[in-house]
């Protein structure tokens, strides 16, 4: 048996589409705009004080891989694009072992390595697994970079800015 329900409506009437609120002011609605760009003001300052210590944030990561050692950034720029450096973390081979797996990446998968970065990240790899190091140090958490520090000092204003000379 088939049966057919006729929808069931609620139409609004014209009335109901109108607001209630009584019409402001012109001293209501000058306050009310006032508060309006007071707030997008603060927005905005909160926001570029944001994208400021994002700034200051990577310029100090950039500052900590740069002082980075030399293999630790080739291991990050040739590796970590494919891949990411857990699954170099478990592999515990010698030289020859990560010689071998490194030259296998470059012929089976395309890597962009050169035999010259094949040898010193193989050497690299087996002494940080021989010393029972991570391949790579961790970043430090930007909050504790000393730019970003010295920045939320200033933004705080717990630091007086220095006079011109």
């Amino acid at each position: 048996m088939l049966t057919v329900a006729a929808g069931a409506g609620a139409e609004m009437g014209e009335e109901e589409y109108q607001s209630q609120a009584r019409p402001l002011s012109a001293v209501e609605r000058a306050e009310l705009q006032r508060r309006l760009e007071q707030e997008q003001a603060e927005a905005a300052q909160r926001r570029s004080r944001q994208e400021t210590l994002e700034r200051q944030r990577q310029l100090a990561l950039q500052a900590w891989l740069a002082a980075r050692p030399a293999e630790e950034r080739l291991l990050r720029e040739r590796c970590t694009p494919c891949h990411g450096l857990g699954v170099v973390e478990p592999a515990r081979h010698g030289r020859l072992g990560w010689t071998w797996t490194i030259a296998r990446m470059r012929w089976w998968h395309g890597a962009q390595v050169d035999t010259g970065e094949i040898v010193r990240l193989a050497a690299h790899l087996a002494r940080r697994a021989r010393e029972g190091r991570p391949a790579v140090e961790a970043p430090p958490d930007p909050e504790t970079l000393p730019a970003s520090e010295s920045f939320r000092q200033h933004q705080e204003g717990r630091v007086e800015p220095r006079p011109p000379p």
